[in-house]
């Protein structure tokens, strides 16, 4: 069972230049965990994006799912998964994501800084054991980590596009 379901979240924003709904709309999404286990967060795509529509039209930029899970909204763009580790806490402690120009990066809520996962992480404490970069989902597997936006599983980091919603409304 999913942890957050259709019928928590089901009406989602359409960015410019796409169509509803995104290529598939029910695809299950699930989170590894450090442990080996796997948590199955949403029961399909389309309820992610809805929680992501919700997170931005409350205001809200983090959300904790579980004990083990918390949800980071990029910008109103992106939904960052992040497993509860120690590691992962200290990121959110540490940047603020933010997606500028089609690019994810975090700001070094200290210093004036921007930089990429891989280096946000690396700065926290994550030890990488096969990444040079964090560009896809691929990557971030290893940080217990999940990005999710319109084109999930195709997610990145940095879109050739930038993905562009109509906040106005």
């Amino acid at each position: 069972m999913a942890l957050i379901t259709e019928g928590d979240f089901n009406i989602y924003e359409i960015p410019e230049g796409q169509t509803a709904p995104p290529s598939s709309p029910d695809l299950s999404i699930s989170l590894a965990l450090s442990d080996g286990t796997s948590v199955t967060v949403f029961d399909k795509k389309t309820t992610a994006l809805g929680l992501l529509t919700s997170m931005r039209l409350r205001n809200q930029w983090l959300l904790q799912l579980s004990d083990d899970i918390m949800a980071i909204s990029v910008s109103g763009t992106k939904l960052l998964l992040l497993e509860s580790s120690l590691t992962n806490q200290k990121l959110i402690s540490s940047f603020l994501p933010l997606y500028l120009h089609g690019q994810t990066r975090f700001a070094h809520r200290n210093l004036s800084q921007l930089a990429t996962m891989y280096d946000a992480l690396a700065q926290s404490g994550h030890c990488w054991k096969t990444a040079t970069s964090v560009q896809t989902n691929a990557h971030l597997f290893e940080a217990n980590a999940l990005l999710i936006d319109w084109f999930y599983p195709t997610s990145v980091m940095d879109d050739a596009t930038p993905i562009r919603y109509d906040f106005t409304a």
